[in-house]
């Protein structure tokens, strides 16, 4: 290639690639400052560092626009009129390459440095071309406090707990950008001394996110540690009538799994359904839950139970579950129901499908739980054949259009690492409580007031609401896919339903 050609080429890119951001920027330099954040004086440092991002903006150096632009921002001593233009500017850049995640993120860190600013024009005009659908409160203050996790650091359980205060100091540098000082505390609950620790907090550290494990809950209360605290554990359950009135979960119950799937369903029309449950405690407990679900909404439920330790008889189960019989040389089943619900492990389930196939019976919706999430959350490749019409709940949604989920997203992706919903918890958590604001010991209707409150917040995981203290998480619904799994589109299952459906027609000779 001629090399003149080449420099006119390259100055033509550039060129269109600046007007292109100029459009979609519009022209000045647009500076809005919250009624409530007063802008401070600009010393010669910050003052210098934005002239030299505005110069770079304009000059259509992206590059290094996003570099001084990511630094104004990020630099609390800067006025929160250029922090704001800085915002603004990182958002349409990230736009102008397609990156909706990042430009949430600017905006997410705008509306934290300057609030208010969310009600704007400008800051819904952006908002609007990333598609977040802004389900997030505009009246939300975010305070100074101290937040103590309580978590395993060592031993079997240190992956979560690990992964939980992770999600927790991305939360905490973003409200630290955004004014709000939090005092991260982290004990670790495997340590001798744990218990001793948590007692021995300053009194301000009143919200506690944690433990774990339920004994560790046990131990606190009997402690005494919840008269002086608001623990909110993250377990799917409490003891008794504790919740809401001596500590609260942070974290989804079995029956919000139930409800999830069993909503899904009942927007497919269907009211008859199938529990193929293992044999052990969590396959009957769960087993137990979803019939008295279905019932209480008048539908109906075959049950057939399974020894998980016995594969051998794992076809006579299904044979019986699904009454199937031979047509010639066709399979025919009798199934009397639409859907199954199976609470077992993703690794049993990959064992049992090929079962229920071989009794010919191919059009059942597949429900399970959130141990599928557990195990397809680490696989980059997933065998997913013959689970056209699986689903299970989950509370991490990785294509979450907000803001707050864009936010962690993108400050894992700077470690080449994706987030799960344990990120999530961790970093939802340090954002309730500063929300929450509890300085000192308060009582529990006190807690439950500000949390009727604080849980107005926009989550970063599936959203948790309470009701007089108690808990429960609306899930999503996800279905695996050849690299792990993905959230449902309704419309597209539905149509996979009814074409699998009337295929199964077709094959056993019906019309």
């Amino acid at each position: 290639m001629n090399p003149s050609y080449r420099s006119r080429s390259t100055s033509l890119f550039v060129v269109l690639l600046f007007a292109g951001v100029l459009i979609l920027s519009g022209c000045g330099r647009t500076i809005i400052t919250s009624p409530f954040s007063p802008t401070t004086p600009s010393t010669s440092t910050e003052n210098a560092m934005a002239l030299q991002a505005d110069a770079a903006w304009k000059a259509g150096n992206i590059s290094e626009a996003t570099r001084l632009y990511t630094m104004l921002a990020n630099n609390s001593m800067a006025p929160v009129s250029e922090r704001s233009v800085a915002c603004e500017r990182l958002a349409r850049m990230a736009l102008s390459r397609g990156n909706n995640t990042e430009a949430l993120a600017a905006l997410n860190q705008w509306k934290m440095i300057a609030p208010g600013v969310e009600s704007s024009s400008v800051w819904l005009e952006l908002q609007q071309k990333t598609g977040s659908t802004g389900t997030g409160s505009s009246s939300m203050t975010y305070a100074s406090s101290c937040v103590t996790f309580v978590l395993p650091t060592t031993g079997d359980y240190s992956p979560f707990g690990n992964k939980i205060i992770r999600g927790a100091k991305i939360a905490q540098t973003e409200l630290q950008r955004a004014g709000a000082q939090i005092d991260l505390r982290i004990i670790n609950s495997e340590s001798p001394s744990w218990l001793q620790e948590l007692q021995q907090l300053p009194p301000q550290c009143v919200s506690v996110g944690g433990p774990l494990r339920h004994d560790r809950y046990v131990q606190m209360k009997n402690a005494g540690v919840t008269s002086s605290r608001a623990i909110f554990a993250f377990t799917p359950s409490l003891d008794g009538a504790d919740e809401g009135a001596v500590a609260w979960r942070f974290f989804s119950s079995p029956e919000d799994q139930i409800q999830a799937v069993l909503g899904f369903t009942a927007s497919l029309g269907i009211n008859s359904y199938g529990l193929l449950s293992p044999s052990d405690a969590y396959g009957q407990r769960m087993g137990n839950m979803f019939t008295s679900a279905v019932r209480s909404k008048g539908g109906t439920v075959k049950v057939a139970s399974y020894d998980p330790h016995a594969s051998a008889t794992w076809n006579d189960v299904m044979k019986s579950f699904i009454g199937s019989y031979m047509r010639g040389k066709v399979p025919v089943p009798s199934t009397t129901f639409q859907a199954a619900f199976i609470p077992d492990s993703w690794e049993h389930l990959e064992l049992l499908v090929p079962f229920l196939f071989y009794q010919g019976e191919d059009r059942l919706v597949l429900m399970g739980t959130n141990l599928w999430e557990q195990g397809l959350a680490n696989k980059s490749s997933v065998n997913v054949a013959n689970l056209d019409l699986a689903i299970f709940p989950g509370a991490w949604n990785a294509s979450s259009p907000n803001a707050s989920a864009a936010t962690l997203i993108s400050a894992l992706a700077a470690d080449n690492d994706v987030p799960e919903f344990w990120e999530g918890t961790g970093y939802d958590f340090v954002k309730f409580a500063s929300l929450l604001n509890l300085q000192k010991a308060s009582s529990p209707l006190e807690i439950n007031r500000r949390i009727s409150t604080a849980q107005r917040m926009e989550w970063a995981m599936a959203p948790i609401s309470w009701t007089n203290g108690k808990a429960s998480q609306k899930l999503f619904i996800f279905h695996p896919t050849n690299t792990g799994f993905e959230l449902v589109n309704p419309a597209e299952f539905k149509a996979r339903l009814d074409e699998i459906r009337a295929r199964h027609a077709r094959r056993v000779g019906k019309k």
